[in-house]
């Protein structure tokens, strides 16, 4: 029996993240919004609504990470700066005061290690499906990347 574009409209999910979350295929990801056939019509699979309903949580899991990775990634940023600035300040101003240039140091490495690893969150999430582009949500690769920077280059000048 052919599934109504009423159904599918019906079916379709409203995470708590905001985000409408249309029926889509799982083998090629078409969007199966108003398809009037219980097939894909664009890689012939055939359409489930038990699977897609399942495979939708699974993106609204996904979502709710990568927002998680990019404030992850942005607070790493932030901490990475903080330690550079750290660094810094126990390679140039402390020299004189072995005492203090310690405890900083130590500081500032513990800060750039923070600040590497949340950097490196953006990297580790799922990709969203090709629908979701439409979304204006991705992974915030570029400020994880310059997190991580900040991070080892506060971890190197400590080391110094």
């Amino acid at each position: 029996m052919p599934i109504s574009t009423r159904e599918l409209d019906h079916m379709t999910v409203k995470p708590k993240v905001g985000i409408k979350v249309p029926p889509f295929c799982s083998t090629c990801g078409y969007d199966l919004t108003g398809c009037p056939s219980p097939r894909c019509p664009e890689c012939g699979d055939p359409f489930v609504a038990k699977e897609w309903r399942r495979r939708a949580g699974e993106v609204v899991e996904d979502i709710k990470e990568i927002n998680e990775a990019n404030r992850a990634a942005l607070l790493g940023m932030r901490i990475g700066m903080a330690a550079l600035t750290l660094s810094a300040i126990q390679f140039t101003l402390l020299r004189d005061m072995p005492g203090l240039r310690v405890g900083v140091g130590w500081l500032a490495l513990t800060m750039g290690t923070i600040s590497l690893f949340l950097g490196l969150g953006p990297l580790r999430v799922n990709k969203l499906p090709s629908w979701a582009k439409e979304l204006s949500l991705s992974r915030d690769v570029y400020t994880g990347f310059w997190a991580a920077i900040l991070g080892a280059m506060s971890i190197t000048f400590c080391l110094l």
